[in-house]
């Protein structure tokens, strides 16, 4: 079964709605792998109980790349509106209001190659993305955003595929307030009423545009609290990442323009992927099998399952009957539905 080729099957007609954005949201879930029995260090190991074999059966994870791409209308907030959502304040009156996503197709994958980078997969998944956007929007007319974390991994991924297309970059606003309460961890003591206030003065800030003042702010206030060894790395870690990822967080901008600038879509993506399917207790998977789980999980979500079942009775048709007479390519797909 040729799940790669099958997981790129097109949206169902009726779901080829031409609202405004085209977001893609990308992000990284592990599996756990299985115990590998003929694996180098069990060949290497005399002792079946020894630490280094015990260590080899442990369930090792290896990082999948998921990714989303879906339809939405331009959804226009305050970054008050923000605000009051992260810190769940005020009413909750948005449900009604707020637009739903459209046509969303997942897709994962847990490629190696024969150094064990993740690069084949970057392929598959950027590819993936590349083929979506043209087919939702052939005319290049619509506004496409890509929202991920700071992995400049992902981002020279995104710029190496989509070199000759106009996409808005945004740095998932919910790694951003991570980072901001790391911040406020180092200064005050995590979960006090200084904390939450730190924390919330700087993402309102950040929400506001005011990105620059942010990071001068930590750092001014690093040098002047005389922080320890280890709390000054960890403040250089957090500054160095909102510098780094500067250009991406124009969320006054962003919020007026009514785009998405959070990746709750891919976030459920994983778990409906990888954490409903492939966590249960005692799972564990080889690299292949759960490649194919993902595929076939993927098409489940997206909503494409009949277009491959579609798909694979006729491959199957063609694999075992090569000579048959339907076997062209004027075969009535009714006869194999």
């Amino acid at each position: 079964m040729d799940l790669p080729a099958a997981t790129q099957l097109q949206l169902n007609p009726e779901k080829r709605m031409k609202p405004m954005g085209k977001p893609n949201v990308y992000h990284g879930k592990g599996v756990v792998m299985r115990y590998d029995i003929d694996s180098k260090a069990k060949k290497e190991t005399s002792n079946p109980f020894s630490k280094a074999d015990k260590n080899n059966r442990k369930g090792k994870k290896k990082m999948a790349l998921v990714s989303a791409t879906y339809t939405i209308n331009p959804y226009v907030r305050t970054p008050a509106d923000v605000l009051n959502a992260l810190f769940r304040e005020g009413e909750k009156n948005e449900a009604s209001t707020r637009p739903k996503p459209i046509g969303k197709n997942v897709r994962a994958s847990l490629l190696r190659d024969e150094k064990e980078t993740m690069r084949p997969s970057y392929d598959e998944i950027f590819e993936a993305q590349v083929q979506q956007i043209k087919l939702r929007n052939p005319k290049g007319d619509k506004t496409v955003v890509s929202i991920m974390d700071g992995q400049e991994s992902l981002w020279l991924a995104l710029e190496k595929h989509m070199a000759d297309m106009k996409v808005i970059q945004i740095l998932d606003i919910i790694h951003v307030t991570s980072y901001i309460w790391d911040a406020a961890g180092i200064f005050y003591n995590s979960g006090s009423p200084e904390c939450c206030l730190f924390a919330r003065n700087q993402i309102k800030r950040i929400l506001e545009g005011n990105i620059g003042t942010v990071i001068r702010g930590l750092i001014w206030r690093g040098t002047a609290a005389k922080l320890t060894e280890k709390k000054a790395a960890r403040l250089a870690t957090i500054s160095g990442y909102l510098k780094n990822n500067r250009k991406r967080m124009a969320y006054d901008e962003y919020l007026k323009a009514g785009y998405p600038i959070a990746s709750g879509v891919i976030e459920g993506a994983c778990r409906n992927i990888i954490v409903d399917r492939m966590e249960h207790s005692g799972m564990r998977w080889t690299l292949k099998g759960a490649h194919a789980m993902l595929g076939m999980r993927c098409i489940k979500l997206s909503d494409t399952w009949d277009e491959f079942t579609r798909y694979r009775i006729k491959k199957e048709h063609h694999r075992l009957y090569p000579d048959h007479k339907e076997n062209n390519d004027l075969m009535d797909e009714r006869k194999i539905a």
